[in-house]
């Protein structure tokens, strides 16, 4: 991440009045809108009371910039440890990745787009939550939601509009390639709802893709892996001699051997 250069704006004695500070923050961000400037701008702002943050925010929000609003309290006690926390928020919000993990060589050779889909039944009303990776490292993901009635798990309609999305994203990153292979992770459904989510909603992302690729080709491999984390199997690893049992280390993957009725 590189930095071309900085302004420095020092706000009024505003005791309080956030409205002063929008101003301040209208008028100097309009600044570089005369100058026509074409970079895209990242603000770093102190401020002093917390419960001040959603209406600062909102300036650079309603302005589509980006910004990384930093306490007083948390600038006096400046560490190694605390800058590089700050400095990895900024990171990410620029597009930079944090940490990177090497992925199977098949990722990168056959394009692969993993999507991740889950639905929050918490408010008024059901929100599903829609990722889909846009590089061969997936640590870059575009992201949606969709609106639907409470508690209804199945995504009926929509979600052609998130995979159409995701994939102009996937080959603006990409040099124009579309994805050659798609992962999808459903959580969030049971055993009994597996058939409705081969029918509903793996059908929609079936036909959104026949107008993106050739016909003589057809549309990518989908292939879907429901997330189940209520289950009553255990694992265990047996030790080197044979004589004891453990759990098994974090990250493990058991891929054979398992069956279900």
């Amino acid at each position: 991440m590189k930095c071309n250069k900085f302004h420095e704006m020092l706000l009024p004695d505003w005791r309080g009045d956030v409205g002063k500070v929008s101003q301040c923050l209208d008028q100097f961000l309009q600044k570089f809108e005369r100058e026509g400037t074409t970079k895209p701008l990242f603000a770093v702002m102190i401020l002093d009371k917390r419960h001040d943050y959603p209406k600062i925010k909102s300036v650079f929000t309603r302005r589509n910039i980006m910004s990384q609003v930093i306490l007083k309290m948390t600038a006096r006690k400046i560490n190694l440890s605390v800058a590089s926390n700050i400095m990895k928020q900024i990171n990410s919000k620029m597009g930079g990745d944090s940490v990177r993990m090497k992925m199977p060589a098949f990722v990168e050779k056959d394009k692969v787009m993993v999507i991740g889909i889950d639905v929050c039944h918490a408010g008024k009303k059901s929100v599903v939550g829609f990722t889909a990776s846009k590089n061969a490292s997936l640590t870059q993901y575009y992201s949606d939601i969709i609106i639907q009635p409470k508690f209804q798990e199945i995504v009926k309609k929509d979600l052609d509009r998130c995979l159409i999305n995701s994939v102009q994203a996937f080959s603006k990153e990409n040099g124009g390639n579309m994805p050659g292979r798609i992962i999808i992770f459903r959580d969030g459904v049971g055993e009994g709802m597996r058939d409705q989510v081969i029918e509903k909603e793996i059908k929609q992302f079936k036909e959104s893709l026949k107008p993106l690729y050739n016909k003589t080709t057809g549309i990518p491999p989908i292939t879907l892996i429901v997330v189940n984390k209520r289950i009553n199997q255990r694992m265990f690893v047996q030790s080197a001699d044979g004589k004891t049992v453990d759990n098994p280390p974090p990250g493990s993957i058991i891929d054979s051997n398992l069956v279900e009725n």
